[in-house]
């Protein structure tokens, strides 16, 4: 996510209990200076959207309104938790996205939008789902773009996840 993006800043999660480039962990949650998210994909706060699609979505959701600039997202009054669980090009491990949810339901994420997936069932993947789910998260995951007609797409078709999609 570009946390410093002019339509949705003032919409991005603040760590209070974290000191900003002190190299130390403040709020003592594991994560060393974890100001505005985690990266799991560099072990680090630098939360810098590569791909620009976090920015996108993010802005969707809560860009700022009445501001004269942008657009005003769908709820402009939320904030937005950036975490990085996969690399620019969608590449990732299994435990680097099982740790962003966890991660996300330990700074108190109401929603975790999970703008990934395949056709691979993961139990361990499904088990931090469904913590999540049991920790009062609403759960959304993307259904898989791609046209195919696979039978599951995950993590959008375990249970407690809605599902959604595109189409022309």
């Amino acid at each position: 996510l570009q946390v410093d993006h002019e339509d949705i800043a003032e919409n991005v999660w603040h760590n209070p209990d974290e000191i900003p480039a002190n190299g130390i962990d403040d709020d003592g949650n594991g994560y060393i200076d974890d100001t505005h998210g985690w990266s799991f994909m560099q072990g680090n706060g630098q939360v810098s959207d590569l791909h620009g699609h976090g920015t996108h979505v993010a802005g969707t959701i809560a860009a700022v309104g009445n501001n004269g600039i942008g657009i005003i997202g769908i709820a402009p009054k939320t904030h937005v938790l950036p975490i990085q669980g996969l690399d620019q090009n969608g590449s990732g491990s299994h435990a680097q996205l099982i740790e962003s949810i966890y991660y996300a339901v330990q700074m108190g994420a109401d929603v975790i939008n999970m703008s990934w997936g395949g056709y691979h069932y993961s139990r361990a993947i499904k088990q931090a789902v469904d913590y999540a789910y049991d920790s009062g998260v609403v759960l959304i995951a993307a259904a898989g773009n791609d046209a195919t007609n696979a039978s599951y797409h995950y993590p959008s078709g375990y249970e407690n996840v809605i599902s959604v999609g595109a189409i022309n």
